[in-house]
């Protein structure tokens, strides 16, 4: 006695975008010049769209590290005038509007 397999069930996929430009197989028609255009638009605007994304990315980057350069700068210049001002390390202190450096207790 055989026993007969059955083969399970092709999935149907949607195609995509991509798959309806690139795809490669049998020729089924012509999409037709609208939307064609309309694609290689909207793809262009995306590629754009990731350029400006990744230069945005950049100077957000740049920017951080310029905070981080202007905070260890400051952080040096006030340690650096604390010590010319006999505050000792460690104390803390603030500098008035007016500039007046005040040790708080």
């Amino acid at each position: 006695m055989s026993v007969s397999k059955k083969r399970p069930a092709k999935k149907k996929t949607t195609p995509t975008a991509v798959d309806a430009v690139e795809g490669s197989g049998k020729e089924f028609g012509k999409v037709s010049s609208e939307t064609l255009q309309t694609l290689n638009a909207m793809r262009s605007r995306v590629t754009g769209l990731l350029i400006e994304s990744g230069k945005l990315e950049l100077r957000r980057q740049d920017f951080l590290n310029e905070a981080r350069r202007l905070e260890a700068a400051s952080q040096t210049l006030l340690k650096d005038e604390a010590e010319s001002l006999g505050i000792p390390e460690g104390q803390a202190w603030q500098i008035t509007p007016e500039g007046t450096a005040l040790i708080q207790a």
